[in-house]
């Protein structure tokens, strides 16, 4: 264990000091008025500010894309059990399927829409999924209560989670 805690330890000491070096010459080049390497500034795409209310139109998105995931995702778990004709049968795949199916359409809904997003759909899309699914994982906690409140709970942190993943994200370096 004591190992462990010297190799963390001077990993972290390596880590401040390259940040520390980085931080050095980044100063330096701002005092002589040079440019830091990388791509011309003309390159990057114009910055568009968001509309205005563009968090509301994502979670629309997302709300929309989470119903049409989960009606997708039911039928194609419910499809999954042999029928032989019992009461709820094949109830419990459909409500499987219809959760993960609603965080993909989740996440669907909330990255598809632009919205003066910098990134392109698949990071935006990316985000969203990773966001979705946090939220839905959170969202079970709901099966400690019973069980039903899991219905509310994983569909309203999917959706949150999508429109927070998609509505935050940034271009890569920045």
């Amino acid at each position: 264990m004591p190992r462990t805690a010297l190799a963390a330890g001077l990993a972290a000491a390596a880590l401040v000091t390259t940040a520390q070096h980085a931080g050095a010459q980044h100063a330096e080049r701002l005092r002589v008025g040079a440019r830091p390497p990388g791509p011309a500034v003309d390159s990057q795409p114009p910055h568009r500010a968001p509309p205005p209310g563009a968090a509301v139109l994502r979670t629309g998105g997302a709300i929309l894309g989470w119903a049409g995931g989960a009606y997708t995702g039911a039928y194609v778990g419910y499809g999954f059990r042999k029928h032989t004709g019992g009461d709820f049968e094949g109830f419990g795949e459909a409500l499987l399927g219809a959760m993960a199916g609603g965080v993909v359409g989740a996440a669907a809904g909330a990255a598809l829409p632009e919205l003066g997003s910098r990134c392109e759909t698949g990071r935006r899309f990316g985000r969203a999924i990773g966001g979705a699914a946090l939220g839905g994982a959170a969202g079970l906690v709901g099966l400690g209560f019973g069980g039903w409140p899991a219905l509310l709970t994983v569909p309203i942190g999917s959706v949150v989670g999508a429109t927070a993943g998609a509505h935050g994200c940034r271009p890569a370096g920045s």
